[in-house]
């Protein structure tokens, strides 16, 4: 591969003064060309695997999409109320983008489910991130209220029940999980979560033949949430009757 300053070597000469036989054509070509030569160049290579079992993986090295500047490890526990089998580790490496997806902390709490993400990064060719460890979340009450429930079956869930919101956990977070290809599941969760989970919005991740497909809608409070829809109701029925 042509190296920085072979490249800049070339459209030095490329690009001095010619004679006028000398197309624009040929200098968009050129130009082009050496475009492709220079992202090609910069693209970032980072090893792809999952694990079920273990905070480590080993997998093959892939090159990433233009935007990726990271190899990303993420781990993540999932701990439910649902079955015996009551915590689910998965550990993962990819490609990822710095300010999106390095050194997060993002939690959400349910009444019969907690989710707890770390992430960490490192920005070199098959680089490997130090092991994330699992967050911990502290039991002091914040003031926020959120409704509660979840579903392993849909990916829709709603419930009357409502928690008490702690530490960071600031939002009422509704997460819709669908995982389809290899294997498939299907998850509803609504509960507290950090202001960051919250902004990862929705997403669809690809890797190893597993797609999933999340959607993350979330607002500052249930309960100021529903106080805001009872008085949009009360003006509306007072407009008709005076109106």
């Amino acid at each position: 591969m042509l190296s920085t300053y072979a490249i800049i070597r070339i459209a030095e000469i490329q690009i001095s003064p010619a004679p006028s036989s000398f197309s624009m054509r040929t200098i968009c070509l050129i130009a082009g060309f050496l475009a492709a030569l220079l992202t090609k160049g910069n693209t970032l290579s980072c090893v792809q695997c999952v694990s079920l079992v273990d905070s480590a993986c080993t997998g093959s090295s892939v090159t990433c999409p233009a935007l990726s500047d990271a190899c990303v490890s993420r781990y993540t526990l999932t701990t439910t109320s649902l079955s015996s089998a009551s915590k689910r580790n998965v550990f993962g490496r990819d490609c990822g983008v710095q300010s999106e997806d390095c050194n997060r902390t993002d939690s959400l709490t349910a009444q019969m489910l907690t989710l707890r993400i770390q992430s960490t990064c490192c920005s070199t060719d098959n680089c490997q991130p130090a092991v994330p460890k699992v967050p911990i979340v502290t039991k002091e009450r914040n003031g926020v209220t959120c409704r509660s429930c979840l579903s392993v079956i849909s990916i829709n869930c709603y419930s009357g029940d409502k928690i008490d919101c702690t530490g960071m956990e600031r939002k009422c977070a509704y997460r819709r999980v669908k995982v389809t290809g290899a294997t498939k599941s299907f998850t509803a969760v609504r509960g507290c979560a950090t202001p960051r989970l919250c902004a990862t919005g929705n997403t669809i991740r690809t890797a190893l033949g597993v797609t999933t497909e999340t959607q993350m809608t979330c607002s500052d409070s249930s309960i100021r949430l529903e106080y805001g829809l009872f008085l949009c109701a009360v003006t509306f029925l007072l407009l008709k009757v005076y109106y």
